[in-house]
Formats: structure tokens, sequence, C-alpha cells
């Protein structure tokens, strides 16, 4: 399944084919850059 993930603070925007593996990038991103917040979105979803 294909995820999204989208940085409100810099320009990073990348689909990764595996979520779980979405989610754990997101989360490795927001602990380097502390002010920086994440969001994954499902693409079979929409």
């Amino acid at each position: 399944m294909t995820c999204k993930i989208e940085c409100n603070d810099c320009e990073l925007e990348r689909q990764i084919n595996d979520c779980v593996t979405a989610h754990k990038r997101a989360k490795e991103h927001e602990a380097e850059h502390g002010n920086h917040f994440v969001m994954l979105y499902d693409r079979s979803r929409g």
C-alpha cells in the first residue's frame, strides 16, 4: 500500500510503497527536526 509523507515546515514530500516504512521515516524526520510536523496520507484511500 502506497503512502505519502509531507512536512509542514520544509520541502519533504515523498511517496513510499510501504506505510509502515513511511510512518518510520515521518517519525525520524520529526525527531531530527523538533519543530516539524509530518503528515502521513494513505494513498489507497484517495
